[in-house]
């Protein structure tokens, strides 16, 4: 610091400082101030109001801030916030040892609401905590290259396609020596063969009623295969053609489109075939052939055809799909189901439901609320059963239940009624893929079952609807079991069908009739893969095989015209021929000829008989390809 700076500084602070008498003076007031404080208290207690003035006034504030009906919204609070006895006694032990000292106050009213008031906020704010909206899956129709070169089109310009493209309403694509699949969600998969054309018009999520036919897409040129993964009455998957609409559900079809003809197969369940006016159910093993002007008839799959490439490949990938579906939506159920009703936590996961309701406004945001909530306990049930405590997942199912039959018989406003109709159709979407020898088959069974509670009139389902699609659902999955595992354990499991095909024998019930000719269909190729097995020496319970005879189909006797050397040397004379050739391919070649120059023989069903049990195994399954032939000319005799 320079001398200047220093002078100035002291200069500074000899003028600043004040004098004694100065100092005297100030000293002197602030000692007066501090002498009155004791009549400021005074004061205080003089203008402090007397009780009775206190209660005036607390009782106006009141008056003020009071809500209309405030006790009944309080009890009705208290009711719901209040713990289960078991988790109170639970959290009393836990916090008993901590002292705890309350104050307590009158103002218990307005605690209860600002307590009510966060509970809810942060209900509110943090419902991934507690409430995790069941939504459906956000996937879209995808196209995916399988080999070869597929094209699409983009602004009019054909681009090609390396890997998976999500299709937008509208889109063509084309394979040419390549082939592609469009999945459609969980709802189906479609399969092009080589060169084929197809346009895509609907990607939407197939979750309402099926009022009426739009085509999903239309099949331009070339070959298709469509598996279906829809419960009836959604809307299916339809395919427009040039001839007709061709809709599948729950099913296997091929079409394919000719110059001048669509060929429709049906290789499992069924499919619906329109043309103009004109429709008809197809099952399993049927065909038919659509052109301008011509009759819409019926007709048996030719035996070759069940040795086609095509088929046998695109079968083997049904399966596969079909089990991958289903082990997807449970899966993805389980992931969304968070606090199970095994947690500590659960009183509360509920709890907080009943508050999201009682925030929510308006009869159709409530219902939207409760059917989410409901949903909600499948998603439990889910993660139960994926988990093991299968006995602990029929509670949820039974409040699913309950709360949508509560819901269909308290309201007539038709919106909502449309709401819980729509729920229940995403519900049985999203468990269409499973079959009784899956562990989520029971959620599927509850959704089917609430199904039946709704009005008819509005999109209901009747019981024999339901107990049809159980009844399919379980000769299908019976089917499968003896083709994987054989006759082990039958017993038991034909039993539990028995009881279901009472439906199918009683003439009275309600049963449509394409689901009647369906589950004969399938008894009729149950029986003979069941009879087979006993003729080839299983160990079949011969009680199982006599009463699974009486469905197949109805006999007609041959009257014999040779005798049985004669017949014997038929049969030799086939065998011989087929195998002359030392590959597979040609020995089934000469077996399709062999079997198609039998055709119309008087003694054709002998032949086929004798010849089945000639013929060895093997890779060609010689026996089961002539038992498929007596099947066919067994059907064809009955119908006449």
């Amino acid at each position: 610091m320079s001398m200047s700076q220093e002078s100035l500084k002291n200069r500074l602070e000899r003028d600043l400082a004040p004098s004694g008498g100065a100092k005297e003076r100030i000293w002197k007031r602030i000692s007066t101030r501090l002498d009155h404080a004791d009549s400021l208290s005074s004061i205080s207690k003089v203008l402090e109001p007397e009780d009775s003035v206190k209660d005036r006034i607390w009782a106006r504030i009141l008056n003020r801030i009071d809500v209309p009906e405030s006790s009944a919204l309080l009890d009705k609070l208290r009711e719901l916030l209040a713990p289960p006895a078991g988790l109170r006694g639970h959290l009393h032990k836990r916090f008993s040892r901590v002292p705890v000292h309350v104050t307590v106050r009158r103002q218990y009213t307005i605690k209860w609401v600002a307590a009510f008031i966060i509970f809810a906020l942060f209900v509110k704010a943090g419902p991934q905590l507690f409430i995790v909206p069941s939504t459906i899956a956000d996937s879209k129709v995808t196209l995916m290259p399988t080999r070869g070169e597929v094209t699409i089109s983009v602004g009019g310009f054909w681009q090609p396609v390396n890997e998976e493209v999500v299709l937008e309403p509208g889109t063509l694509l084309r394979t040419h020596d390549g082939e592609a699949s469009i999945v459609f969600r969980d709802d189906g998969v479609l399969r092009l063969d080589e060169w084929t054309t197809v346009q895509v018009h609907d990607t939407s999520d197939p979750v309402q009623i099926d009022e009426y036919f739009e085509s999903t897409l239309t099949l331009i040129t070339g070959r298709i295969w469509l598996q279906g993964l829809v419960p009836s009455p959604l809307k299916g998957i339809n395919v427009r053609t040039d001839y007709g609409l061709i809709k599948v559900q729950e099913g296997s079809v091929s079409i394919q489109e000719s110059e001048k003809t669509v060929d429709v197969e049906i290789w499992d369940r069924r499919t619906h075939v329109t043309q103009g006016d004109k429709d008809v159910f197809l099952v399993a093993g049927e065909q038919t052939r659509l052109s301008e002007g011509g009759i819409l008839f019926v007709k048996k799959i030719f035996e070759d055809r069940y040795e086609d490439n095509w088929v046998v490949q695109n079968l083997k990938r049904d399966a596969v799909h079909r089990r991958y579906i289903a082990q997807l939506q449970q899966e993805r159920r389980a992931a969304r189901a968070r606090i199970l009703p095994t947690s500590i936590l659960y009183p509360a996961k509920r709890i907080a439901e009943k508050v999201d309701v009682l925030l929510t406004f308006g009869e159709e945001a409530k219902t939207q609320k409760k059917l989410d909530q409901a949903s909600t306990r499948l998603d439990e049930v889910a993660a139960l059963i994926k988990g093991g405590a299968t006995d602990a997942a029929i509670i949820p199912l039974e409040d699913y239940r309950d709360s949508l039959i509560t819901m269909a018989t308290g309201s007539g406003n038709e919106l909502v009624q449309m709401l819980i109709q729509e729920s229940i159709a995403i519900q049985a979407g999203q468990v269409a893929a499973a079959l009784p020898d899956d562990d989520a088959y029971l959620i599927k069974k509850a959704v089917l079952e609430a199904g039946t509670q709704l009005p008819k009139k509005d999109g209901g389902v009747s019981l024999s609807d339901v107990q049809g699609v159980l009844l399919l659902d379980t000769i299908t999955a019976l089917i499968q079991k003896v083709d994987r595992e054989g006759p082990v354990g039958l017993g038991e499991t034909w039993e539990g069908l028995r009881e279901q095909l009472a439906v199918l024998d009683n003439e009275a019930n309600e049963l449509k009739p394409e689901v009647r000719k369906e589950a004969r269909m399938l008894l009729s190729e149950f029986a003979f893969i069941l009879s087979d097995m006993y003729a080839r020496g299983e160990t079949v319970d011969p009680l199982v095989v006599t009463q699974v005879y009486a469905y197949l189909p109805p006999q007609t006797e041959d009257i014999p015209v040779l005798s049985d050397e004669e017949v014997n040397a038929i049969v030799q004379g086939i065998r011989d021929r087929i195998f002359i050739y030392h590959m597979q391919k040609p020995r089934i070649n000469q077996l399709v000829s062999e079997l198609k120059a039998l055709d119309g023989h008087p003694d054709q069903g002998r032949i086929l008989r004798k010849l089945r049990f000639a013929l060895p195994g093997g890779p060609e399954e010689f026996p089961l390809k002539v038992r498929k032939e007596i099947i066919r000319l067994q059907w064809a005799r009955a119908a006449g």
